[in-house]
Parts: C-alpha cells; structure tokens; sequence
C-alpha cells in the first residue's frame, strides 16, 4: 500500500491505506477517468488518492467495482488501541 490517512481518536488510532495511485498508473487512468467509472468527483477521488480524506463504504465498493478488484485488495485497514497502563 502506498500512503495512509489516519485518524486519532482518544487512544484508538485508525490507519487507512490505499493502492489509488498504483492502480490508476497501472491502467494507464487518471483521477477524471476513475471519477467517470464510479460517479465520485475528480476533487473526491483525488483526495482519497493522495489520503486526505478517509473512504467511506460507499466510496471503497465504487472504486473497486471500477477497478473489479475486491475492496480488501484496493485498502488497508489498521486498528491500533493503545493498552492501558
């Protein structure tokens, strides 16, 4: 996975990474090109792409179904919660 975007929340932190930018190289799309096959904006896609905004359920199943890879294989999702003392 290439970057991440992480939220703190407490002592919980989520850490969401994406393969946005690998796959889109990969077929040779840009960020307008994803936009069109999932209906997202161009301003969306290419902010989850550089992870300033986390992906919402909606967002991760359109840009794997424009992919047709399972979500699983486009984000990573990472749960750490800090143990108490």
């Amino acid at each position: 996975m290439d970057r991440r975007c992480s939220l703190i929340s407490g002592e919980t932190e989520i850490v969401v990474r994406n393969s946005l930018v690998r796959e889109l190289y990969a077929r040779g799309w840009t960020d307008r090109d994803l936009a069109l096959r999932t209906g997202l904006s161009r301003t969306r896609v290419n902010r989850l792409k550089n992870h300033r905004v986390r992906p919402t359920t909606k967002d991760a199943l359109l840009i794997a179904e424009a992919f047709q890879k399972p979500v699983a294989k486009l984000f990573e999702v990472d749960v750490r919660v800090a143990r108490p003392k």
